[in-house]
């Protein structure tokens, strides 16, 4: 939510006010796409991982899904923080 409000207010100081509207609908759409793309992911991981360990029964898919929404910002944030490339 932090890193929403401050490109929120990042975007909207950068644009000029007249395009304020367009500005907003096209990072709001650029959410929403996102949180899709997100989600389809992640259902997709858990979903294979249901199929061959277990069935929706087990806790398998929806430990996979946790540990891939825990690893991936980690991951992310430290390749952006590493100079050496």
């Amino acid at each position: 939510m932090v890193a929403f409000s401050h490109t929120n207010i990042a975007i909207f100081q950068a644009a000029p006010s007249s395009m304020s509207g367009t500005v907003g609908a096209m990072f709001n759409g650029a959410l929403q796409f996102g949180s899709a793309i997100g989600l389809a992911a992640i259902t997709s991981i858990e979903t294979s991982v249901e199929a061959t360990h277990g069935g929706s029964h087990e806790y398998a898919g929806r430990a996979a899904s946790f540990w891939c929404h825990l690893v991936r910002p980690l991951y992310l944030f430290n390749k952006s923080g590493n100079s050496e490339g």
